[in-house]
């Protein structure tokens, strides 16, 4: 029969897809993949390894491609009616990357996925249903174990000795950072959710529209992929950083193009000069969200590089799970330490951050710590990469293995059941609200109550806490100025150039103020 799907292998953390035009359900293609894999131990690591070898071969080729040297960026010449700047391409035959995060079928004629995880050992249909991959093979009839929810998402009826997850488990916890986090003083407050109208401007809409759009682009990527990166992997920098450029505005938005969000038109980058330079100015390349393409000698992406780093006054730090069990008080006392003992702060601004949560901290010199609670930033309604004893209740899967046991395997492919959820809508986790005031660029107030918070707060939240800490570094306008304020007001008016604008953005508060983050310039 017609039926399509695909053949998929992970490795280094790319997903590389074979179609397959006939023959994709279970019983054809899937037990076709799985016959290739050896039943015995030492047969199964001896076919591990050399499906290594082979896509080890691949990925450095594939590296090779997307290390642009010099000479392919100075062949190129921007024109400057486009301000300079151009997209590039730069190998015809590599329009459609292995990429770094995996999707659900999105043509309807794709019936059925099965992706062999050379990274993990882990064999999923669908990317929601995981076996062992060193068990699939001596599973008799897997394909029977195969059902639906009513959400359509596969999931596996198997012993929990044959199930498996794409679950990492990056966290470490050191006696030290135990040690450090007892000596501080924490408080958990609730964050300031908006500015006060007269620092309100169109930027933060347009920013909330773009964040939205983002999360609607990628929720379905991540819920099948965020659990299994480490802070260190190339797409969980460039997203978290993409998110914190949507946060923060003024220049950092001339790195967020529409087209960064799984587009289907693809293009390597954004090549163009460093205005400020002037004709020293090298061309650079900058590029779409986890494509991989970077200057040779520059790291791959924009997002700096490590798990810590100085962004707008604040130091951000990523965690891969912030609601893992003792997740929070090691990221807190992680971030003091750094803030002390590497950037020699006595007080700091944090953002603590793991795409789907995100903490705000605020330290002291005295030793006190004021943080708000676990907030919501990217809804994830479930983690498919999970295993399914713990994306469901054991009492409905009993029931759904009874109904197995009645039907046929033809039957249980397309059955739908309704299931009992463990992961909930999103985190929201109970946040303290106060009713104690405080100026107009302060970050947190004190706790009184509880309150929940959604995904639009939280990231109303951001904007405000990186604003207030960006206007932390900033000198304070001098009341003795000899010029009226309405003349000040007039000359900040007549900016006409980006470079001025964004310049004028990094030291005056009064500017950031009255124009917002948002440049209207074109060129």
């Amino acid at each position: 029969m017609g039926t399509r799907g695909f053949k998929i292998v992970k490795f280094r953390g790319r997903y590389w897809h074979f179609y397959s035009l006939r023959d994709s359900y279970p019983e054809g293609l899937g037990e076709a993949i799985v016959r290739k894999i050896p039943k015995d131990s030492a047969g199964y690591q001896a076919w591990l390894h050399s499906q290594r070898d082979l896509f080890a071969q691949w990925d450095d080729l594939l590296q090779s491609f997307l290390c642009v040297s010099h000479e392919k960026l100075s062949a190129l010449n921007p024109p400057q009616s486009s301000g300079g700047e151009m997209r590039a391409n730069f190998d015809e035959l590599l329009q459609h990357l292995p990429p770094h995060y995996c999707l659900a079928p999105s043509d309807i004629w794709i019936e059925w996925t099965y992706t062999i995880d050379l990274d993990l050992e882990v064999f999923s249909v669908d990317s929601s249903a995981h076996f062992r991959l060193d068990r699939i093979a001596n599973i008799p009839e897997w394909p029977k174990l195969l059902a639906k929810d009513c959400d359509s998402n596969r999931l596996a009826l198997c012993r929990e000795g044959n199930a498996a997850d794409l679950v990492v488990n990056s966290q470490s916890f050191s006696p030290d950072a135990l040690q450090r986090r007892q000596l501080l003083f924490t408080r958990v407050v609730t964050p300031r959710l908006r500015l006060a109208a007269s620092q309100m401007d169109s930027s933060h809409h347009l920013r909330w529209m773009l964040f939205d759009g983002f999360c609607d682009r990628w929720r379905e990527a991540l819920s099948r992929t965020l659990l299994s990166w480490k802070v260190e992997d190339n797409p969980f920098r460039e997203l978290t950083y993409h998110i914190l450029c949507l946060a923060a505005g003024g220049r950092h938005l001339s790195l967020i193009d529409s087209d960064c969000n799984l587009s289907k038109d693809f293009f390597a980058g954004v090549v163009g000069k460093d205005e400020s330079r002037g004709s020293e100015a090298e061309l650079e390349l900058v590029t779409p969200l986890a494509t991989g393409y970077h200057k040779k000698g520059s790291p791959s992406g924009s997002a700096p590089d490590g798990s810590m780093y100085w962004f707008e006054g604040a130091l951000v730090s990523l965690v891969s799970k912030l609601d893992a069990s003792g997740s929070v008080e090691k990221a807190i006392a992680d971030a003091v330490h750094f803030g002390v003992t590497v950037l020699d702060l006595k007080a700091l601004n944090a953002v603590l951050i793991s795409i789907e949560h995100v903490i705000l901290l605020k330290s002291y010199p005295d030793g006190r710590v004021d943080h708000t609670s676990i907030l919501p930033l990217v809804t994830i309604p479930m983690h498919l990469s999970k295993g399914t004893h713990a994306r469901y209740d054991n009492r409905f899967l009993q029931e759904l293995e009874q109904h197995s046991d009645e039907a046929g395997s033809d039957e249980m492919h397309e059955t739908q059941i309704s299931i009992d959820k463990r992961d909930s809508d999103s985190m929201q986790a109970d946040t303290l609200k106060s009713d104690t005031g405080g100026g107009q660029d302060r970050i947190m107030n004190d706790a009184r109550g509880l309150k929940t918070q959604t995904s639009k707060e939280t990231f109303a939240a951001l904007v405000t806490f990186i604003e207030a800490a960006k206007r932390e570094t900033l000198r304070p306008m001098q009341s003795d100025t000899r010029l009226p304020p309405e003349i000040i007001a007039m000359i900040l008016c007549r900016i006409s150039d980006t470079q001025t604008y964004n310049a004028c953005l990094e030291v005056s508060r009064q500017f950031r103020r009255r124009k917002g983050l948002f440049n209207p310039i074109s060129k």
